[in-house]
């Protein structure tokens, strides 16, 4: 072993004496070290995260992400309910299809507080595409989506430990956001969080009418 060690010993030394004479050589190899390091780390943690280990949903290789194109949004994978809706009601091969989006809320505590929570806007199908089931009471259906029956709110898991303790009597509690009442429907599982959306803590109902001209062209949902 020992001339295979001194050969390794003598190139690294032969290396640094050139790498010290040619400063900015030098600099431009650490640099291309630096940058495939990088580029290597960050495609493993997208395979990682993608390949390796699978979204935490019921049968998610069936799972897609469908995108809208359109000049105003290119470059980004959004849709639009109205969208949405057209594609689950032409399509014959989606079981199921919905849409989200995040939505900063002004809640008001019971103690007279108020505070920012990231929310969502969701409709019925994206928890149905998911296969989530509630942990607790229930989740959207279509007729929360209905004029004047909307003001209801599905929280999860970790916000309801966090706010409410794990209670089971949270059902039918309410909770204001940007000063509306909202009614509690039901609580998610743990770790349930959607895709490209992690921070979202409560979901209410797109507040948003799909034949609406100005809906038609809100591309800001996933």
């Amino acid at each position: 072993m020992r001339p295979h060690w001194s050969g390794l010993a003598l190139d690294i030394r032969l290396a640094a004496r050139r790498l010290r004479h040619a400063p900015t050589y030098a600099t431009a190899v650490v640099l291309i070290f630096t940058l495939g390091i990088g580029a290597t780390t960050t495609l493993f943690s997208i395979v990682r995260g993608v390949v390796l280990r699978p979204l935490p949903f019921p049968e998610s290789e069936r799972l897609i992400r469908i995108c809208e194109e359109h000049s105003s949004i290119r470059g980004f994978c959004v849709a639009s309910p109205y969208s949405v809706r057209e594609w689950g009601a032409s399509s014959r091969t989606l079981s199921a299809i919905g849409l989200g989006r995040d939505w900063p809320f002004s809640r008001i505590r019971d103690d007279g507080r108020r505070e920012q929570v990231t929310g969502g806007w969701a409709s019925p199908g994206l928890f149905a595409a998911l296969g989530v089931r509630p942990a607790l009471g229930r989740l959207l259906v279509p007729n929360d989506l209905a004029a004047g029956a909307n003001k209801v709110v599905v929280l999860s898991s970790e916000f309801w430990q966090s706010e409410f303790g794990g209670t089971p009597d949270v059902l039918n509690r309410r909770i204001v956001l940007d000063g509306e009442n909202y009614a509690i429907l039901g609580v998610l599982p743990k770790g349930a969080a959607v895709p490209g959306l992690p921070e979202v803590r409560l979901w209410v109902p797109i507040p948003a009418d799909p034949d609406q001209e100005e809906t038609r062209r809100w591309r800001g949902f996933q």
